[in-house]
């Protein structure tokens, strides 16, 4: 505490010894800051499992409306990445429906870039196509997928 006051009761002087000298004084000051890219997100509703009937079969997809329904904000100008990953035990392939477009997946994982939409939360729905293989049987399944997502 005597240390601040000291410094005060100096920079105080300096300022009262200097006041009769500056007539007027003029500066610009630039700042910059980086900000590092920061997502939030919330899962809202997750489809837990779906059934399989024979004509789901024999057509060779199941479609889960409202799959997953998630609350995202960032602050990067650049989007972020949504990753989903899937158990290929009984899927081939999903395809990943949203409000913009579509987005199939083959390879058991992929990284799908998302824009940004502003600093606000924004509510995404998606939707999913899960392509069957062929000795899928009838019946109830867990929805196979999990997701993540990651600033850019």
């Amino acid at each position: 505490m005597k240390i601040i006051t000291g410094i005060a009761a100096v920079l105080a002087l300096n300022l009262i010894s200097t006041a009769g000298y500056c007539t007027e004084s003029n500066g610009s000051m630039h700042v910059s800051a980086s900000v590092t890219p920061a997502v939030k997100y919330q899962v809202l509703h997750r489809e837990a499992s779906y059934t399989v009937s024979k004509a789901d079969i024999e057509k060779g997809y199941i479609d889960i409306s409202n799959a997953l329904v998630l609350s995202v904000w960032t602050n990067s100008p650049n989007g972020y990445l949504l990753s989903i990953a899937f158990d290929k035990s009984h899927i081939k392939e999903i395809k990943i429906i949203d409000r913009y477009s579509s987005y199939l997946i083959s390879s058991g994982f992929q990284e799908i870039h998302m824009p940004h939409h502003g600093m606000r939360y924004q509510a995404k729905e998606i939707n999913m196509r899960l392509y069957l293989l062929a000795d899928t049987k009838p019946g109830s399944y867990q929805v196979p997928v999990a997701v993540s997502i990651r600033a850019m």
